[in-house]
C-alpha cells in the first residue's frame, strides 16, 4: 500500500467491503474464515467469497456464502447449487443487500436448494439479520471496526504484492510469494483429505524455505535463490522496529497465514478422527506400505500427537479459535 494511505471505511460499504463488512460479523461471531477462493488451473472456475466454518459442532462444519451488494436472483440462486456440488458442501447463505419484490417467494424456493436468503438492507440490522448464525450479544462494535480494518490491511498487502510482481517481473520474490499464498489460500481448499492438506502444506513450505530471509536478501541487491537463513539486519530493523511497509512485510503475513492452515488442517484431522469421519482422513499408503503421515516432518507428527493425546474436542475448538482472532497477523 502507498506510504502515509490512510485506511478509511465507508461508512455504507459496497463490493469488496461489503463483504469484509459481514466477513468481520462472522469472525466476530466465533466462525473460522476462508476467504476469496478461486479454483483456478488453464483457466478461472469459480470464485468462492466466503466459507465459514462452525467449530461449534461434532466436526466442522462449512458455510458456504455469497455476498451481493448490488442486484442478484434466481441466476445467482442456482449458480450457488452448482457451487455446493461442485465443492462437496451441504448449505449456502446468500446474503443480498438489495430487498427484492417477492423476496419471501425466492427464500422459499431458495431452501429447497439448502441456499439461506438473508436480507440485509440496513447495516444496523445486520447482527439481528445474521441472528441465525451468529448471537448478537457476542458481537461488539469494535470487534467489527477491528476486523473491517484488518481485511482492509490484508487487501491492500494483496494488491501492492500484485502490483509489485506486474511492474517488476524480473524479480523472483513476487512471484514466489504470490504462489505460496494461493496454493495455501485456494489450493488446499479442493483438497478433501486432510492428510493430503498437511502433505500439500509441507511441500509449499519445502518450496519456499526462509522465504521472508529470501526476500530480503533479493532487496539488499542479492540474489533470492541464495542460501540465506536470516533477514538481513537492516530490512529487519525497519521492518518490525520502524514499521516500514515493504516486502518483508508481505512474506511475514504469507508464511504466518501458512502456520495457521497448518494448525487448523491438524486440529480438523483430530476431529474427523474423533468423530470417525474416515474419508476425511484416510491414510493412503505409499507403495500399499508406508503411512502418507510418516512423510510429514516430524514437528508436525509430534505436534498431531500431542494436541490429540491431551485436547479434547471442546478444547481443540477453543485453542484454535483463540489463535485465529489474538494472533498478530500481519
Amino acid at each position: 500500500m502507498p506510504s502515509g494511505q490512510p485506511a478509511l471505511l465507508s461508512e455504507l460499504p459496497k463490493e469488496k467491503e461489503y463483504e469484509e463488512y459481514l466477513s468481520a460479523y462472522f469472525q466476530a461471531g466465533g466462525y473460522y474464515l476462508e476467504r476469496n477462493i478461486i479454483d483456478r488451473d488453464v483457466e478461472e472456475i469459480l470464485e468462492l467469497d466466503i466459507i465459514a466454518y462452525n467449530y461449534s459442532t461434532q466436526t466442522p462444519f462449512a458455510n458456504l456464502i455469497e455476498i451481493k451488494s448490488g442486484g442478484w436472483g434466481f441466476s445467482d440462486v442456482f449458480k450457488i447449487r452448482g457451487w455446493l456440488d461442485y465443492t462437496n458442501l451441504t448449505h449456502a447463505i446468500l446474503v443480498g443487500q438489495i430487498i427484492k419484490q417477492n423476496s419471501e417467494y425466492f427464500k422459499k424456493k431458495a431452501l429447497e436448494l439448502d441456499i439461506n436468503i438473508i436480507t440485509n438492507e440496513q447495516l444496523s440490522d445486520t447482527a439481528n439479520n445474521l441472528s441465525e448464525y451468529i448471537s448478537a450479544d457476542e458481537i461488539h462494535e469494535i470487534d467489527i471496526i477491528w476486523w473491517r480494518y484488518s481485511y482492509w490491511i490484508e487487501r491492500q498487502m494483496l494488491k501492492a504484492l500484485n502490483k509489485k510482481k506486474k511492474s517488476s517481473p524480473n524479480l523472483k520474490r513476487y512471484k514466489a510469494l504470490e504462489d505460496y499464498y494461493f496454493k495455501v489460500n485456494c489450493g488446499l481448499f479442493f483438497t478433501r483429505n486432510i492428510i493430503d492438506r498437511l502433505d500439500q502444506l509441507y511441500d509449499a513450505f519445502k518450496e519456499n524455505p526462509r522465504i521472508s530471509a529470501k526476500v530480503a536478501n533479493e532487496m539488499i541487491g542479492g540474489d533470492f535463490d541464495d542460501n540465506v537463513d536470516d533477514v538481513h539486519s537492516t530490512i529487519f530493523k525497519k521492518t518490525y522496529y520502524e514499521c516500514e511497509f515493504n516486502d518483508v512485510q508481505i512474506s511475514t503475513y504469507v508464511e504466518h497465514f501458512s502456520r495457521l492452515s497448518i494448525l487448523k488442517n491438524l486440529i480438523d484431522y483430530i476431529l474427523y478422527k474423533k468423530a470417525g469421519v474416515k474419508d476425511r482422513i484416510e491414510d493412503k499408503k505409499v507403495f500399499g506400505l508406508i503411512s502418507k503421515i510418516d512423510f510429514l516432518p516430524n514437528s508436525i507428527r509430534q505436534a498431531m500427537k500431542r494436541v490429540s493425546s491431551f485436547i479434547s474436542n471442546f478444547l481443540a475448538m477453543v485453542c484454535f479459535y483463540f489463535w485465529r482472532v489474538y494472533s498478530f497477523r500481519f
